[in-house]
């Protein structure tokens, strides 16, 4: 059977992979600024598929930062947060145990609450600038959204099938050429041909295939004959780190409260005394609070979490409620004489190596996850794939009559060189059979400009997340006051015109 053949394959269809098919259709609003002497008469063909269709359930990826808000607006896709029950999110609330007058009088003293344990929490506001909102949801309830808005746009085909890790490559230049996936309802393996193929899937199981591989050099006078693969920039780690793992529950609201929260519509960070992390809650739907418990990589609480967070997480929830809800888990867990219905999700982090140039594979690139993580503490991940969807989008879309011509065949050039001698995992498929983009040196140009232009928020909200992770993690719960008084003032501070917050960036 002949390959079925796409402008654009996207394998992953959780966050960042419906946004992106949305994006690159003729539905995005993106189009609207772009010039229509640039863009085809008819809509891009594209293939998007994911393993599991189904609605996920996931821990992560259930707070949206206003910055991502506002990445969705400017797609077009600000609809995908309605009817799926999300909250309004309006800044932070930080929990942390009164400070002894040993170390300082408080910031905020007056505010508290206090823990059947008899720890006095001091309540630190931190609002979003400007009035801005991010929102809060399932997870599973807002993939589904976006999946259904990038299936309604033209040319884009929503697939349930298996990816193979055995990409489909040209012998002669190494370009990927698209993938070999089997569909869930057979077992025939079919190959997918794109001119370019995004991996979105993620997590890192096909970063070694975009990235070229380390070359091989003779081994030095003197050592065994065993050649080893020269470490590049691009190759020297391209795992994921795993700082710790975040544990989750839902806990279900009583009928008479709309939140349990201290602090109406804002997400909550508690500092727990004796805890081997901190404490985020935020609210995901009218009845529902996430709670997530982050317990650090080699921690030794991680052997035994139903009775860490039994001794020391539900004596120091900081409200009556808080307690009331997770302690009707726990009995309800002993009562069945089973284990409490949690999830967990490792912290990842992985900074995002350059892409295009001599660096990656033609023919495809890395978005969302599957390229940069950071710690999810700031909840800052899917703000910055909103916006590397805005840019590379933008510029995709600026360009797509060169890089995708009108629909028929184009030309492929290669600027990596030949690549007669690199191993490929792969299949290969015949070089006149190419459905290639046809002029990559375009699609250079672009990585480099996503490159730059992602620095400002990209940078600043993982240096963030990581640098705030540092000052509320481990035994860190007494904060000078110094830092309170920060983060209590962050949210006013102008300059010029525009807030510089603490908040601002997100």
């Amino acid at each position: 059977m002949n390959p079925s053949k796409y402008d654009v394959i996207i394998v992953g269809a959780g966050v960042a992979g419906p946004a992106m098919a949305y994006a690159l259709s003729s539905s995005s609003n993106l189009r609207k600024a772009i010039p229509e002497s640039s863009q085809r008469k008819k809509p891009l063909q594209i293939l998007l598929v994911d393993s599991k269709l189904r609605k996920p359930e996931r821990i992560v990826g259930e707070l949206l930062q206003p910055g991502g808000v506002l990445a969705l607006r400017r797609l077009g896709l600000e609809r995908a947060l309605d009817n799926i029950d999300a909250v309004r999110a309006k800044g932070y609330c930080v929990m942390r145990p009164k400070v002894p007058s040993s170390l300082g009088k408080s910031q905020n003293e007056g505010t508290f609450e206090k823990g059947s344990s008899g720890t006095q929490f001091e309540q630190v506001h931190i609002p979003y600038p400007d009035g801005n909102e991010g929102r809060s949801f399932h997870h599973g309830e807002f993939v589904s959204s976006l999946r259904a808005c990038a299936a309604s746009a033209p040319g884009v085909t929503l697939l349930e099938a298996s990816v193979q890790s055995d990409l489909v490559y040209c012998p002669h230049t190494g370009r990927i050429l698209g993938v070999r996936a089997t569909r869930s309802s057979g077992k025939r393996v079919e190959i997918f041909l794109a001119k370019l193929t995004i991996f979105a899937n993620g997590n890192s199981s096909f970063r070694k295939a975009v990235y070229l591989p380390a070359t091989t050099r003779p081994p030095a006078a003197g050592a065994e004959s065993i050649s080893s693969p020269a470490k590049t920039p691009t190759d020297k780690n391209l795992d994921t780190k795993a700082l710790g793992s975040f544990y989750g529950l839902v806990l279900p609201h009583p009928p008479n409260k709309s939140y349990i929260l201290p602090m109406y519509q804002h997400g909550t960070v508690v500092l727990v005394p004796d805890a081997a992390g901190p404490i985020l809650l935020y609210q995901v739907s009218s009845h529902d609070t996430r709670i997530l418990i982050d317990i650090p990589k080699n921690s030794p609480h991680a052997r035994a979490v139903p009775a860490y967070i039994k001794s020391i997480i539900l004596p120091n929830l900081p409200t009556p409620e808080l307690r009331e809800s997770l302690q009707s888990l726990v009995d309800e867990a002993e009562e069945k004489e089973g284990k409490l219905k949690m999830q967990s999700a490792i912290n990842p982090f992985f900074p995002a190596p350059p892409q295009g140039g001599c660096r990656t594979r033609e023919g495809g690139l890395l978005l969302g996850d599957a390229w940069n993580q950071r710690h999810p503490l700031t909840g800052g991940g899917m703000t910055v794939a909103f916006w590397d969807i805005v840019t590379l989008a933008t510029e995709l879309i600026s360009t797509e009559k060169e890089l995708f011509g009108e629909g028929g065949t184009g030309q492929a050039t290669s600027t990596n060189g030949p690549k007669d001698t690199m191993p490929l995992d792969g299949h290969v498929l015949k070089h006149e059979e190419e459905w290639t983009i046809g002029r990559w040196d375009l699609m250079d140009d672009i990585f480099n400009r996503w490159w730059w232009r992602r620095k400002g928020y990209a940078s600043t909200i993982n240096i963030l997340s990581v640098a705030l992770y540092d000052l509320f993690g481990g035994s860190c719960e007494y904060i000078p006051s110094h830092v309170v008084h920060y983060l209590n003032v962050s949210s006013s501070l102008q300059f010029g015109n525009s807030s510089d917050g603490l908040l601002q960036i997100l």
